[in-house]
């Protein structure tokens, strides 16, 4: 299916790298504490371009701690695809996602500046939604 919305997080990659299926997509899911622990250790290692930057949103989001360092990185890739401007590959001429990068962007320092803590979102704001909107929309 690849990309259902503008966010880092709402792909395929970032859900296969993380291991969840697609029943746990659509209605979200619990996260273990140490989480973060097998986040860190055993998922990002292993990821790299959107599937990378997804896990990261995806663990800021579900409000788990990640080291500076890999933030800092984050944010670095973040910006260099800001100052690119436009991808016209989307749908929508790339504005859609030119506005979540720039909010990600938000995220992740703001995080930083919480010792690498992210700030957890409510149910209405998951991914699951977005994707459910996604399918809803196909036809």
């Amino acid at each position: 299916m690849g990309a259902w919305g503008h966010g880092s997080d709402a792909n395929d990659d970032t859900y296969n790298a993380l291991g969840i299926g697609i029943f746990d997509r659509v209605i979200g899911m619990d996260v273990e504490p140490d989480a973060a622990k097998v986040v860190i250790e055993e998922v990002l290692p292993c990821c790299e371009g959107i599937a990378y930057l997804g896990v990261v949103m995806w663990s800021l989001r579900q409000g788990l701690k990640l080291p500076i360092d890999t933030l800092d990185h984050t944010l670095a890739d973040l910006r260099i695809e800001l100052g690119r401007g436009l991808d016209t590959s989307w749908r929508d001429g790339g504005e859609g996602r030119l506005k979540a990068v720039a909010e990600e962007i938000k995220e992740v320092e703001a995080a930083i500046k919480a010792d690498g803590v992210g700030q957890q979102v409510t149910k209405s704001q998951t991914v699951g939604d977005r994707f459910k909107e996604h399918v809803e929309n196909e036809d």
